[in-house]
């Protein structure tokens, strides 16, 4: 439709959530959220409810994502990701009891989804850790014969961080809350890191050490959100790390080749997976068929990838990040002229 203050063209609400969505795989978030509430104003829906929850969860807006998956689940009581979105951003608000609640309830309408256990696991940690003294470091063990010295609680003592790794780059999450760059120092020299975080206490938490292999500082960033703070170090190698620092000697494995490998180990016989293979290739090749049955298999191959289903789309949720793989089609006109070219090859010889 006109909108008839500005005169400019709207969106659809499908267009705007489409938008929305390119947007949010962008990480253009401010674009995203805007889109999305729009695409709501006009048709509000679940899924445009839980993707702006997702998206004010980038954004720090935590209180806002929470009341975002609430209207999801109003609208479908069945929203299992509204659920996990509502989780999310109460467990990052470190209200572990209600964000339990928020999973466990969607585990009742999915039992299997993993990424609800992992959340629930996450909570019953946290609750757990939490609970005999409130997170400070454990006690020493006692030297025989000799009472142990206590270890004194500060807030630098609770912080702690864990790491993961795609083929690009290692992301260091620390738990440091409501934390400013002033508050902040990051050090990196290819292969070494000294981070430190001071908190209001006076105590400092120090992330000091020589990394698994070297990285980019010009292309490693800072980004301190409310609940935590995220070191996102660029890697100038594709190797995957076997841990934040390597021991020396360690050996450094392409990340590919250490993918594939671990695709290969899935068989626990010791059968020659390799040679199978070979085989089956060359069963394959000699089964092929041969003149007018080779063009009637062609014929219909292309008549598979020309149907409606080749319009299809895929929607794959991938650590949270909505991405949509369409399937090509092959035209029609083509095919029928790829079918004509083998038909001459095949007078000619």
């Amino acid at each position: 439709g006109i909108n008839a203050e500005y005169g400019e063209p709207e969106h659809t609400a499908m267009a705007a959530l489409k938008d929305a969505n390119a947007a949010f795989v962008d990480e253009d978030y401010t674009t995203a959220l805007d889109l999305y509430t729009q695409a709501i104003a006009e048709n509000p829906t679940p899924e445009a409810y839980v993707n702006r929850s997702h998206t004010n969860m980038k954004l720090g807006n935590l209180a806002v994502a929470a009341a975002d998956a609430d209207l999801a689940i109003e609208l479908d009581p069945g929203c299992v990701k509204g659920f996990l979105r509502k989780g999310i951003a109460l467990f990052e608000q470190d209200q572990f009891d209600a964000a339990r609640e928020a999973f466990g309830l969607g585990l009742e309408l999915d039992r299997e989804n993993s990424g609800l256990k992992t959340w629930l696991r996450k909570c019953d940690a946290e609750l757990q850790f939490a609970q005999p003294n409130d997170g400070a470091a454990p006690p020493l063990p006692k030297p025989s014969g000799a009472p142990a010295e206590a270890v004194p609680s500060t807030m630098a003592t609770k912080c702690r961080y864990e790491w993961y790794q795609n083929l690009t780059h290692v992301i260091v999450t620390v738990f440091a809350k409501k934390r400013s760059p002033e508050h902040t120092k990051l050090e990196l020299s290819g292969g070494q890191m000294k981070y430190s975080v001071l908190f209001d206490d006076g105590s400092e938490f120090t992330l000091d050490t020589a990394l698994f292999d070297h990285v980019v500082p010009e292309e490693s960033t800072e980004d301190i959100r409310q609940p935590k703070i995220e070191l996102k170090l660029r890697k100038k190698n594709p190797v995957k790390w076997e841990k934040l620092e390597r021991a020396q000697g360690a050996p450094v494995r392409p990340m590919e080749h250490v993918l594939e490998q671990k695709a290969v180990s899935a068989y626990s016989s010791k059968k020659d997976w390799d040679a199978i293979d070979a085989d089956c290739k060359q069963k394959i090749e000699e089964d092929k068929p041969q003149g007018e049955a080779a063009l009637n298999a062609l014929f219909q191959d292309c008549l598979l990838y020309t149907s409606d289903a080749a319009d299809e789309e895929d929607s794959v949720d991938l650590g949270g990040r909505r991405i949509i793989k369409k399937k090509k089609k092959i035209e029609k006109e083509k095919a029928i002229k790829l079918i004509y070219l083998n038909i001459k090859k095949t007078e000619q010889r």
